[in-house]
């Protein structure tokens, strides 16, 4: 099944803030500068997000980031993961893949922290460089630079991204 792809565009501007265009019926197609919330299910950090204009007013609510072109998809997850708090790792001690599950181990700014994730889901490479992993309770961890990692670390992490 394919996922129809939306006639909007977002995108980053030089101040970090996500832009939206492509809206013709309501704003003309003029850019507009939103900001994000999440809907509920929160465990579902792709799915449900309401965009909101300067007077939080909803004017779009996504209900697939899948329904966006990559690029767009691209800034709105780099959007996400400056606005969101995200735990930072440090360090990889281990990953291990079993039945339908991969569990990462890392030390993060916080200490040791073991994560899982499906098999199905990947770490994502943002535009910045910055490695982002969502676990399966929907928090959220960044590695800020794979160059910064120990190499034992960048070797590991590099079976997963490319």
């Amino acid at each position: 099944m394919t996922t129809e792809l939306l006639d909007i565009r977002l995108f980053l501007k030089e101040n970090n803030q996500l832009y939206l265009s492509g809206l013709k019926d309501i704003f003309e197609n003029k850019e507009i500068e939103v900001n994000i919330k999440k809907c509920f299910p929160w465990s579902h950090q792709d799915k449900f997000l309401s965009f909101r204009n300067k007077d939080d007013e909803e004017v779009l609510l996504l209900p697939d980031i899948n329904q966006l072109d990559d690029r767009s998809r691209e800034d709105l997850l780099q959007f996400l993961s400056q606005s969101d708090f995200m735990m930072k790792i440090t360090d990889i001690i281990s990953i291990e893949e079993e039945v339908e599950l991969r569990n990462f181990k890392v030390i993060t700014s916080s200490g040791i922290r073991n994560i899982q994730t499906k098999l199905d889901d990947w770490p994502k490479i943002l535009k910045n460089g910055s490695v982002m992993i969502q676990d399966l309770c929907g928090d959220t961890f960044v590695i800020l630079s794979i160059e910064h990692l120990e190499s034992a670390a960048r070797k590991l992490i590099g079976t997963y991204v490319s």
